[in-house]
Protein backbone atom coordinates (compact mmCIF):
# COMPACT_ATOMS: atom_id res chain seq x y z
CA UNK A 1 0.00 0.00 0.00
CA UNK A 2 0.71 3.72 -0.12
CA UNK A 3 3.13 5.19 2.34
CA UNK A 4 1.38 8.35 3.30
CA UNK A 5 3.21 11.23 5.54
CA UNK A 6 0.78 14.00 7.23
CA UNK A 7 4.30 16.12 9.07
CA UNK A 8 3.95 19.58 10.52
CA UNK A 9 7.62 19.81 10.21
CA UNK A 10 9.77 21.82 8.17
CA UNK A 11 9.66 20.87 4.16
CA UNK A 12 13.31 19.37 4.14
CA UNK A 13 12.12 16.54 6.25
CA UNK A 14 9.26 15.85 3.75
CA UNK A 15 11.51 16.28 1.11
CA UNK A 16 13.96 13.29 2.65
CA UNK A 17 11.33 11.08 3.21
CA UNK A 18 9.96 11.29 -0.35
CA UNK A 19 13.54 11.31 -1.81
CA UNK A 20 13.50 8.08 0.17
CA UNK A 21 10.46 6.32 -0.08
CA UNK A 22 9.49 7.87 -3.55
CA UNK A 23 6.76 10.23 -4.55
CA UNK A 24 4.47 7.49 -5.23
CA UNK A 25 4.24 6.48 -1.80
CA UNK A 26 4.74 9.76 0.16
CA UNK A 27 1.53 12.03 0.43
CA UNK A 28 3.42 15.74 2.19
CA UNK A 29 1.79 18.11 4.08
CA UNK A 30 3.89 20.84 5.50
CA UNK A 31 3.37 24.57 6.61
CA UNK A 32 0.54 25.91 6.35
CA UNK A 33 -0.96 22.53 4.31
CA UNK A 34 -0.39 20.56 7.54
CA UNK A 35 -3.99 20.40 9.01
CA UNK A 36 -5.99 17.92 11.02
CA UNK A 37 -7.76 17.86 7.89
CA UNK A 38 -5.30 17.00 5.79
CA UNK A 39 -4.40 14.32 8.33
CA UNK A 40 -7.52 13.02 8.21
CA UNK A 41 -8.18 12.44 4.16
CA UNK A 42 -4.89 10.45 4.13
CA UNK A 43 -3.66 8.65 6.78
CA UNK A 44 -6.73 5.79 6.54
CA UNK A 45 -5.48 4.55 3.37
CA UNK A 46 -1.59 4.38 3.82
CA UNK A 47 1.38 2.06 5.55
CA UNK A 48 2.75 4.78 7.64
CA UNK A 49 2.04 8.17 9.26
CA UNK A 50 4.68 10.31 10.15
CA UNK A 51 3.84 13.24 12.17
CA UNK A 52 6.42 16.46 13.18
CA UNK A 53 5.47 19.25 15.02
CA UNK A 54 4.98 20.88 18.88
CA UNK A 55 3.38 18.53 21.14
CA UNK A 56 0.05 19.63 23.67
CA UNK A 57 0.62 18.28 26.86
CA UNK A 58 -2.64 17.40 29.19
CA UNK A 59 -0.60 15.94 32.40
CA UNK A 60 -4.42 15.05 33.98
CA UNK A 61 -5.82 13.48 31.05
CA UNK A 62 -3.27 12.52 28.72
CA UNK A 63 -5.73 11.69 26.25
CA UNK A 64 -6.66 15.10 25.09
CA UNK A 65 -2.83 15.81 24.53
CA UNK A 66 -2.28 16.09 20.89
CA UNK A 67 0.04 17.42 18.19
CA UNK A 68 -0.11 21.39 17.03
CA UNK A 69 -0.89 21.77 13.04
CA UNK A 70 -1.61 24.48 10.76
CA UNK A 71 -5.64 25.14 11.29
CA UNK A 72 -8.14 24.49 8.73
CA UNK A 73 -10.20 26.99 7.17
CA UNK A 74 -13.17 25.07 7.59
CA UNK A 75 -14.98 22.11 9.81
CA UNK A 76 -14.20 21.53 12.86
CA UNK A 77 -10.21 21.39 12.38
CA UNK A 78 -9.16 23.25 15.48
CA UNK A 79 -5.45 22.35 14.65
CA UNK A 80 -4.77 20.52 17.73
CA UNK A 81 -4.57 16.66 16.60
CA UNK A 82 -5.67 15.49 19.76
CA UNK A 83 -4.84 11.69 21.32
CA UNK A 84 -8.70 11.02 21.71
CA UNK A 85 -9.36 12.36 17.89
CA UNK A 86 -7.36 9.71 16.62
CA UNK A 87 -8.55 6.83 18.56
CA UNK A 88 -11.83 7.12 17.03
CA UNK A 89 -10.65 7.47 13.42
CA UNK A 90 -9.52 3.68 12.79
CA UNK A 91 -5.86 3.58 10.78
CA UNK A 92 -4.73 1.58 8.51
CA UNK A 93 -1.22 2.24 9.39
CA UNK A 94 1.31 -0.49 10.41
CA UNK A 95 3.59 1.50 11.88
CA UNK A 96 3.03 5.66 12.96
CA UNK A 97 6.01 7.82 14.06
CA UNK A 98 5.95 11.19 15.77
CA UNK A 99 8.32 13.69 16.25
CA UNK A 100 6.86 16.27 19.54
CA UNK A 101 8.33 19.12 20.11
CA UNK A 102 7.22 21.47 23.23
CA UNK A 103 6.78 24.77 24.66
CA UNK A 104 5.94 22.86 28.13
CA UNK A 105 7.85 23.00 31.19
CA UNK A 106 10.32 20.25 30.27
CA UNK A 107 11.08 16.40 28.90
CA UNK A 108 8.17 15.25 30.99
CA UNK A 109 5.67 17.13 29.17
CA UNK A 110 6.30 15.95 25.32
CA UNK A 111 6.34 12.37 27.21
CA UNK A 112 2.78 13.04 28.86
CA UNK A 113 1.58 14.09 25.46
CA UNK A 114 3.40 11.35 23.15
CA UNK A 115 2.02 8.68 26.14
CA UNK A 116 -1.75 10.01 24.90
CA UNK A 117 -0.65 9.51 21.09
CA UNK A 118 0.75 6.21 21.61
CA UNK A 119 -2.58 5.04 23.41
CA UNK A 120 -4.60 7.20 20.49
CA UNK A 121 -3.01 4.71 17.44
CA UNK A 122 -2.48 2.33 19.55
CA UNK A 123 -6.54 2.03 19.60
CA UNK A 124 -7.03 3.39 16.70
CA UNK A 125 -5.28 0.11 15.28
CA UNK A 126 -1.72 1.01 14.62
CA UNK A 127 0.24 -1.69 16.00
CA UNK A 128 3.70 -0.06 15.83
CA UNK A 129 4.58 3.69 17.44
CA UNK A 130 7.44 5.33 17.31
CA UNK A 131 8.08 9.02 19.17
CA UNK A 132 10.67 10.56 20.61
CA UNK A 133 10.41 11.11 25.09
CA UNK A 134 12.38 14.25 25.00
CA UNK A 135 13.47 17.09 22.50
CA UNK A 136 15.82 15.99 19.52
CA UNK A 137 18.20 18.23 17.85
CA UNK A 138 16.53 18.82 14.29
CA UNK A 139 19.56 17.70 12.09
CA UNK A 140 19.84 14.77 14.67
CA UNK A 141 16.48 14.08 14.11
CA UNK A 142 16.41 14.17 10.39
CA UNK A 143 19.79 12.12 10.08
CA UNK A 144 18.24 9.56 12.50
CA UNK A 145 14.91 9.06 10.57
CA UNK A 146 16.70 9.26 7.12
CA UNK A 147 18.42 6.29 8.23
CA UNK A 148 15.63 4.67 8.99
CA UNK A 149 13.35 5.19 6.73
CA UNK A 150 16.72 3.92 4.12
CA UNK A 151 16.55 0.88 6.54
CA UNK A 152 13.28 0.20 6.12
CA UNK A 153 13.43 0.56 2.40
CA UNK A 154 15.68 -1.81 2.06
CA UNK A 155 13.73 -4.66 3.77
CA UNK A 156 14.63 -3.80 7.17
CA UNK A 157 11.78 -5.09 10.14
CA UNK A 158 11.14 -1.76 12.29
CA UNK A 159 13.21 -3.00 15.03
CA UNK A 160 16.46 -3.71 12.96
CA UNK A 161 15.90 -0.42 11.17
CA UNK A 162 15.79 1.48 14.60
CA UNK A 163 19.13 -0.33 16.02
CA UNK A 164 20.93 0.62 12.58
CA UNK A 165 19.31 3.79 12.91
CA UNK A 166 20.50 4.45 16.17
CA UNK A 167 24.19 3.12 15.42
CA UNK A 168 24.68 5.06 12.50
CA UNK A 169 23.45 8.42 14.37
CA UNK A 170 25.84 8.00 17.29
CA UNK A 171 28.27 7.55 15.24
CA UNK A 172 28.04 10.73 13.30
CA UNK A 173 30.80 13.68 14.46
CA UNK A 174 28.33 15.90 16.56
CA UNK A 175 25.51 13.44 17.33
CA UNK A 176 27.63 10.89 19.63
CA UNK A 177 25.97 12.29 22.97
CA UNK A 178 22.90 10.46 23.53
CA UNK A 179 20.83 13.50 23.64
CA UNK A 180 21.15 13.07 19.92
CA UNK A 181 19.88 9.30 19.33
CA UNK A 182 18.77 7.83 22.80
CA UNK A 183 15.70 9.68 22.71
CA UNK A 184 13.73 7.35 20.04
Amino acid sequence: GAIDQATGGPAGVTDTLTRILGEDFVTAFSGTNATETAFYSSAKSGDLVHLIGPAKPFASEPMYSGILFATAQEGDDDGLLQAWEIATNPQNAKLAVVEAGGDGPGMWSEAVATAGLARGFFTAGVPTFITNSALVKRGAAEFFFEQFYSSLKSGAKVCEAMRKATLATRSQPGFSHPSMWGMF
